[in-house]
């Protein structure tokens, strides 16, 4: 998909921050009203942001930046009911700022024909002591904002990595659209079976795809009273 398709997400960018609520809300509600038919599920495609920004404010400056950073915001609440489930703004922010290359966003158009984000996945590298810190310590973890992305890391360099998220709206669970989001992130050569990873499981939807990508339970935590489940991954031998 053409990152032109992104014109269709609001730029955060000079916005206060209860315009941006009001209209990842506004959107939340059209996807919540559509009948996904087979016309919709057409137009399902992929965008991913892989430019370099060479600026003084960074990525931030970029309106194509913020608007991708607000599209995966809009997929990650369309995609969670619960307020603990869901990547808060300013945590995400921070996260995208690293992370941006490591994220996949799907959409679809709505009887709009505005280009709505419904889902995403992402992945980011993280450094060895903040792996080893997450299992020796799993029953001090209580949020999951504390597995944090390494910045600024080379592909050949990556040792290890973090699945921050795989999701898709409620409305086109089970649907071909899922499994087309399932199928490409499995296929993601950059998430190479040779680096250790760790994942968070918030549903059986979540830990039915952890099982999928190999990784074992490494036993359940609680964040702010849930409980969710850490899971590993390790190297093929």
């Amino acid at each position: 998909m053409n990152l032109k398709m992104l014109e269709d997400v609001l730029d955060p960018g000079g916005e206060s921050l209860d315009a941006v609520l009001d209209w990842v809300n506004g959107r939340i509600e059209a996807i919540r009203k559509t009948a996904f038919t087979p016309e919709a599920i057409e137009t399902f495609a992929s965008v991913e942001l892989k430019e370099e920004f060479v600026h003084s404010f960074g990525m931030e400056a970029s309106s194509t930046w913020r608007r991708f950073f607000l599209a995966t915001l809009l997929a990650d609440w369309a995609s969670y009911e619960k307020p603990v489930d869901r990547a808060d703004f300013a945590r995400l922010k921070y996260i995208m700022t690293s992370a941006y290359r490591y994220t996949r966003l799907w959409g679809c158009r709505l009887a709009d024909r505005k280009f709505t984000p419904v889902g995403y996945t992402a992945w980011y590298p993280i450094a060895k002591f903040v792996f080893d810190g997450a299992l020796d310590n799993q029953a001090e973890i209580d949020d999951r904002g504390i597995i944090l992305p390494l910045r600024f890391a080379s592909a050949k360099n990556i040792r290890y990595g973090y699945v921050f998220n795989f999701s898709i709206a409620k409305e086109l669970r089970h649907s071909s659209c899922s499994k087309k989001l399932l199928h490409s992130f499995l296929s993601d050569k950059a998430f190479a079976s040779d680096i250790e990873a760790l994942m968070i499981a918030v549903s059986p939807e979540g830990r039915k795809f952890a099982e999928r990508m190999r990784f074992v339970s490494a036993g359940d935590i609680k964040v702010q009273g849930e409980t969710e489940t850490l899971y590993v991954r390790h190297p093929r031998s």
